[in-house]
């Protein structure tokens, strides 16, 4: 009936991926899929196995770590370190914890990586009844909120798209949900992460640079030019409330950073030089925004033209 089976009290020593899953990958690479999602993570070797695969065929695939063990939760460092994002996959918790708990789990998880600065999506169930119903219930409409104020990336449809006779209305009250919940963010929880924050890295102190400019110049919009997506990313974890805008000429990179917080992705012509990529930059972000002459805008990046590089520069210029 290929019904899963849950043994929430048993330790059970099989690896996260079947010879079909490493066929699926090979194949993902090959149709230059962005994310793939892992399920059953256990530890970081789990997804370094499919990171091997993917480099070896030339790939660039972003895993995203689907929590739903027990011993996940006890290796959720280590598998932070290996992953390029979380996914709280609400329905296996759900069997491996106590119900009650799940919700103070997902908090968690969404905290342990917004702090690393990698995307965390929430799932299962989120529109669960408008798998036969054409309007949600009022619990979750919450239980979305609840999701995106805490600081989720993303949150996720499953069945209700899947399988679900409303597949277009859900996804339009997930939107309207979502959008109203991001009107409400509570923005000044995340600045005093600006003031806390482990610098522990060049990138990550350019891009906390960068948001806290943006505050004392009053800036109107922050753009990361970025070939990978990486700077972008980094400037997200900060939750700054500027429009920010991911500038790059690679088309995957803009559809990478359309999982990430409040990034928008623009794409840019081909710069011979790092004035040029600005010029363009600034121009592109001026007609997207109709930001009126003379706004501010902070702008980050790395200092390589076209290719992939560490994000070391930090500019404030004016639109």
């Amino acid at each position: 009936s290929r019904v899963g089976i849950a043994f929430p009290d048993s330790v059970v020593d099989l690896p996260a991926t079947t010879q079909k899953d490493l066929k699926d990958v090979e194949w993902a690479i090959a149709n230059k899929i962005d994310y793939v999602a892992v399920s059953f993570v256990k530890n970081a070797r789990d997804l370094s196995m499919l990171r091997e695969i993917s480099s070896k065929h030339g790939g660039d695939i972003r895993l995203i770590a689907k929590i739903e063990r027990r011993t996940a939760l006890e290796n959720i460092e280590e598998i932070l370190d290996a992953s390029d994002g979380l996914m709280v996959a609400r329905g296996d918790l759900g069997l491996e914890l106590p119900l009650e708990k799940v919700p103070l789990v997902q908090k968690q998880l969404i905290a342990q990586a917004n702090y690393r600065g990698i995307p965390v999506i929430v799932a299962t169930q989120m529109l669960h009844s408008m798998i036969t119903s054409t309007r949600p219930t009022r619990a979750e409409v919450t239980d979305i909120a609840f999701a995106v104020m805490s600081g989720a990336d993303a949150v996720m449809l499953s069945e209700e798209t899947a399988i679900g006779e409303h597949p277009r209305k859900a996804v339009e009250y997930l939107g309207k949900i979502a959008a109203e919940a991001d009107r409400s963010f509570v923005f000044d929880e995340y600045k005093l992460r600006l003031r806390d924050a482990d610098r522990l890295t060049v990138p990550d102190a350019v891009a906390y640079a960068a948001c806290a400019a943006s505050i004392k110049v009053s800036a109107t919009a922050i753009i990361a030019c970025t070939e990978t997506g990486t700077s972008a990313r980094l400037v997200a974890k900060y939750r700054p409330q500027e429009p920010l805008y991911g500038v790059s000429t690679s088309e995957a990179a803009l559809r990478r950073m359309s999982l990430y917080w409040g990034v928008k992705p623009l794409r840019i012509g081909e710069p011979q030089s790092h004035q040029d990529e600005l010029e363009i930059a600034l121009e592109s972000v001026k007609k997207d925004g109709n930001f009126p002459k003379g706004s501010r805008a902070v702008v980050t990046g790395g200092l390589s033209v076209r290719s992939p590089g560490a994000t070391t520069m930090l500019e404030i210029k004016e639109l």
